[in-house]
């Protein structure tokens, strides 16, 4: 969407539509284009759907491709699917510097396999602004394309003044695709998983007005499932870890020498006993090399031989239980 876009008032009508009939299955987020709501990387991203070419447009959990119209019926189909993920969100909010501490917590009732990614997604309400560019162009000004939610009764523009936005998107913390090496290959039915995210909340926002998305991706990038809390829904969930680090155990963590030649080195310091697996991926999601080295305790150095591996960037996966933390480690060979 975008203020620019005439037709664009059609996008916001079907999308408040479906969050009033459906509050509890339906999640809208709404990515800006060329105007002052717009989040760069979240915009190019949409951009890369295959097929898309105009706006409005909707995405429907990064499967279907289709004019906001048409969203009702199609979203009749996904709701009925069974998804192997419940997902959840807490949070911890630092009122002096308005950095919110958000963790998405995904249980698996199902096995799965292959490269599951989290993401989560920042979402505002109430969005208003006075300058020009938040006047909405209007296709329906005059009802001379019909009824269109209380857009035809409006000007073409429709001014600033007049102008609330919803369903804001205001960031994609992983960026349009997430983070490669998110989750292991082979995620076992019962098991769960935490990602933390870090925002820092802008003082011109209302904490009232503000939402958390959480997703996972499966191996095509598409959703199989999302959930959403508001603020205060989130901070009343609180954390599910003990300080907003889902690798909690392991006060330190890094690969040194990095960029390695024969060899790097991993450096914990754990301050109790944990179950440690480390794992080498490469940047297609293949593991490599796989160790588990047991319950570990204390100052622990993990050596990686890098001699044999070509040059290049790959990732390392260490896992804590059910927790994990990845590092990129770039492998030139002298």
């Amino acid at each position: 969407t975008g203020t620019w876009c005439q037709w664009c008032p059609r996008g916001a009508v079907y999308m408040d539509s479906l969050t009033k009939l459906f509050p509890q299955h339906f999640i809208g987020i709404a990515v800006h284009n060329r105007d002052p709501m717009t989040v760069a990387n979240y915009d190019a991203g949409i951009a890369t759907f295959p097929g898309f070419s105009g706006y409005p447009s909707v995405i429907m959990d990064r499967k279907n491709l289709l004019d906001p119209s048409g969203m009702e019926p199609i979203f009749y189909n996904h709701v009925v699917e069974l998804t192997p993920v419940i997902i959840d969100l807490g949070a911890k909010y630092d009122a002096n510097t308005r950095e919110v501490t958000v963790e998405v917590k995904a249980d698996f009732e199902e096995a799965v396999q292959g490269d599951h990614r989290f993401n989560m997604m920042v979402v505002e309400d109430g969005v208003k602004g006075t300058a020009s560019t938040y006047n909405q162009s209007n296709a329906y000004a005059g009802g001379a394309n019909g009824v269109m939610g209380g857009y035809e009764i409006l000007p073409n523009p429709v001014p600033a003044a007049r102008m609330t936005y919803n369903h804001v998107a205001r960031a994609i913390m992983d960026g349009w695709s997430g983070v490669q090496g998110d989750l292991p290959n082979d995620i076992p039915a019962g098991t769960s998983y935490i990602k933390s995210y870090k925002y820092v909340i802008p003082a011109t926002t209302n904490l009232a007005n503000l939402k958390f998305v959480g997703v996972i991706l499966d191996p095509n990038g598409e959703y199989i499932n999302g959930n959403e809390a508001s603020f205060d829904e989130a901070v009343a969930n609180g954390l599910f870890t003990p300080t907003g680090d889902p690798f909690v155990q392991s006060s330190i963590l890094n690969a040194k020498p990095n960029p390695a030649n024969d060899i790097t080195e991993i450096n914990l310091s754990l301050k109790e006993a944990t179950n440690l697996k480390l794992e080498l991926l490469d940047l297609t999601g293949r593991i490599i090399s796989t160790k588990n080295y047991g319950q570990l305790s204390g100052e622990v150095i993990l050596p990686i031989q890098t001699n044999l591996l070509e040059n290049g960037n790959y990732v390392i996966r260490l896992s804590q239980g059910n927790t994990f933390k990845t590092i990129k480690l770039i492998v030139a060979h002298k």
